[in-house]
């Protein structure tokens, strides 16, 4: 009863104290409870926490293009107000995400302004593991987005187990072999 009195109580906690528990969510990896403590509480935080917490939590739940576009309005609008920590926090995230967008050049020119500006705040092996990754960024950002082309459809016949597992049955000279098809 004790436990549930204490989870159950109405936060009076300051924007501050709400934005430093969805950071320390963030920390621990607890995404989704980042992100619901994040819509319980959007209300009470500043502008620019509520798009701090949105560049990560469209960052996590893979809405890279709008992590992007979050960041560059925290740039734009409060780049004088973050500190080196923050924009180091957002330059990693808009490299990660422009990677995974396939914009190359992008993601080379945030590590850039990482390695150029933010130095100092990185440790010996993130900052060898940045200036790797420049290296792979730099080698691509000339060459056009990866593309997926499926030119013709694959159909495969599936049998079921006794257990009702999906079976693939596969062929290997003049062997052939059922085998549990796990995704």
């Amino acid at each position: 009863i004790l436990t549930g009195c204490a989870t159950s109580r109405k936060t009076t906690d300051t924007p501050d104290q709400v934005y430093n528990r969805i950071e320390a969510l963030f920390s621990d990896k607890d995404f989704f409870s980042a992100r619901d403590l994040y819509k319980a509480s959007q209300s009470q935080l500043s502008e620019k926490q509520q798009w701090l917490c949105e560049a990560k939590i469209d960052n996590v739940f893979n809405r890279l293009g709008q992590s992007n576009e979050r960041i560059a309005s925290l740039f734009s609008k409060y780049g004088n107000e973050l500190g080196p920590a923050a924009k180091l926090q957002l330059l990693g995230l808009r490299q990660t995400n422009c990677g995974k967008l396939f914009a190359y050049g992008e993601a080379w020119a945030a590590i850039n302004d990482i390695l150029e500006n933010y130095h100092a705040q990185l440790s010996a092996d993130e900052r060898d593991d940045y200036v790797n990754t420049r290296k792979i960024w730099g080698a691509l950002r000339g060459e056009p987005a990866q593309q997926v082309i499926i030119a013709e459809s694959t159909k495969l016949q599936f049998t079921r187990d006794k257990v009702m597992l999906t079976n693939l049955k596969v062929k290997s000279g003049e062997a052939e072999e059922d085998f549990v098809f796990d995704t």
